[in-house]
């Protein structure tokens, strides 16, 4: 796989049948943002409008490119990354892995794309850009809900990704949800603000498909960069040229470019943004400013946006497979025997669920702290530990286990004071303003039998498909009777029963 950029996805997505070309006029003001939030929750293609109402430049809209498609959870992301669209998780996951373990460095180039448009100065106008306003309760238009953020660390050549929500407050200004905790957010307030100097900053919108998803993935300093582990990803050095005011290393391919300062002291109110979990934050006071300085874009340029709602969004499956990774890496290098593992977007990442031989008695609480040690999952409220013959990534088996054994007392325990994100919905008011965010905890369900049990006598047998029959009558059965009764593949199976 070479670097390729998002209209070649496009096209990647459209012969798996996961793209629709919409012509029908469509509204930036709320409805492309409904129809984006629809295709979420329920699932179905990416969806590129070429006539949105009042688009200038020839610009263009597309939604869901990498939200839960319409027959598996994980289509679009496994087209994204080369693989067929039905891969079983197991074998995108087992992918990733693989790459995220073989980083790529970019290669600068001299020139690209992004540049063959440039605005300066007066002739900047982000109203004018093709912004959508998402959701209903914004106060402004985003123009980047699923794009990148790029910063550099002061005094280093440390890249920092991030995918922020900006929003356009005038010709050249615009805010985003910036909490100190971010990696972003850390820079600025810690840094950059109290040195006294501006922030540079690109946006870059519409991008080759992974780096978003690169963007999206907690790294732990010291581990390799997001442009490294795009690189990875994709398999190619991600080509890059630099900024025209800024330095900064941007993707050569990308379709729209924003480049500027954040500078130090500069607030306005603004709306907040709704968060990961589904839910609109409470509104912050004020946001810093961010000025845009240049604006680069590609001639008819084919801008992605994202809801930022209730799952199963991009960033749901992004942030999905980068815990499923960290996870699997962290799992694999301490030798534990884990069978599978799975954080399932469809929770908004507040869930682990771990299948493993239990080696010894408590053993769940050892795969936990393997969880909150990990840097995607350290937040992480609720583990499930699970047998080793249950299926992660099917809520039925999972739920059964739980249901039928973890005991309500002798099979739960509860970790106090861990830390939390601070946007986690179930916190009260007074545990969000906690500065320390050690205002969080950790519950965790052991969905295994006993290993102080007779299996012979205290362990009932599960009465199911595939452990009740002789695997060659299984095998017969799934080769005779699938065609004629309609049995779905098991690649087929829906990701959430419904």
């Amino acid at each position: 796989m070479t670097d390729y950029d998002l209209r070649e996805y496009l096209g990647r997505l459209e012969e798996a049948g996961q793209y629709r070309r919409v012509e029908v006029p469509v509204d930036a003001e709320l409805e492309a943002g409904a129809i984006a939030q629809r295709l979420a929750e329920r699932g179905g293609p990416a969806c590129h409008f070429t006539a949105v109402k009042g688009a200038a430049d020839g610009a263009t809209l597309v939604g869901g490119t990498l939200s839960r498609g319409d027959r598996f959870l994980w289509a679009k992301l496994a087209v994204a990354l080369g693989l067929s669209p039905d891969a079983a998780h197991r074998d995108l996951l087992e992918e990733v892995v693989k790459r995220r373990e073989a980083p790529i460095r970019p290669m600068q180039v001299k020139n690209g794309v992004c540049k063959e448009n440039i605005l300066r100065g007066a002739d900047i106008d982000l109203g004018r850009l093709l912004a959508p306003r998402v959701h209903g309760s914004d106060g402004a238009r985003c123009i980047s809900s699923w794009g990148i953020t790029i910063v550099e660390e002061p005094g280093s050549n440390r890249i920092v990704w991030e995918s922020l929500p900006h929003r356009v407050i005038s010709r050249s200004e615009m805010v985003t949800d910036l909490p100190v905790e971010s990696a972003i957010g850390s820079l600025f307030y810690r840094r950059y603000e109290p040195s006294g100097k501006p922030m540079p900053f690109a946006v870059v919108i519409g991008g080759p498909p992974l780096l978003t998803v690169a963007a999206n993935f907690r790294l732990r300093r010291g581990s390799a960069s997001a442009p490294d582990i795009a690189g990875g990803l994709q398999r190619a050095p991600l080509q890059i040229v630099r900024a025209e005011t800024s330095g900064l290393g941007i993707p050569a391919t990308a379709e729209l470019v924003l480049e500027g300062l954040v500078h130090p002291g500069r607030r306005e109110a603004a709306s907040s943004y709704p968060n990961i979990f589904g839910y609109r934050a409470p509104d912050q006071q004020t946001q810093p400013v961010w000025e845009v300085t240049a604006v680069t874009f590609r001639a008819n340029p084919v801008l992605p946006f994202a809801t930022s709602g209730v799952p199963v969004t991009e960033a749901h499956i992004a942030r999905s497979i980068d815990c499923d990774s960290q996870l699997r890496a962290e799992f694999i290098r301490r030798g534990t025997p884990v069978s599978g593992v799975y954080t399932p977007p469809w929770l908004a990442g507040a869930a682990v669920i771990v299948a493993s031989k239990m080696i010894y008695t408590a053993f769940s609480q050892s795969l936990a702290g393997i969880v909150r040690s990990t840097e995607a999952t350290r937040h992480v409220p609720y583990v499930f530990a699970c047998d080793d013959d249950v299926d992660v990534t099917n809520p039925v088996t999972v739920f059964h286990a739980l249901g039928t054994k973890c005991h309500p007392h002798r099979d739960m325990w509860q970790v106090h004071d861990t830390l939390a994100l601070g946007c986690e919905p179930f916190l009260s008011a007074a545990e969000r303003r906690q500065q320390s965010q050690a205002n969080g905890a950790t519950a965790i369900f052991d969905c295994s039998w006993p290993l102080d049990w007779d299996r012979s006598i205290a362990v009932p047998p599960r009465v199911s498909f595939d452990q009740c029959y002789p695997k060659a009558l299984q095998e017969q059965v799934l080769a005779e009777w699938s065609s004629a009764l309609g049995f779905p593949r098991e690649k087929d199976r829906p990701a959430i029963a419904v």
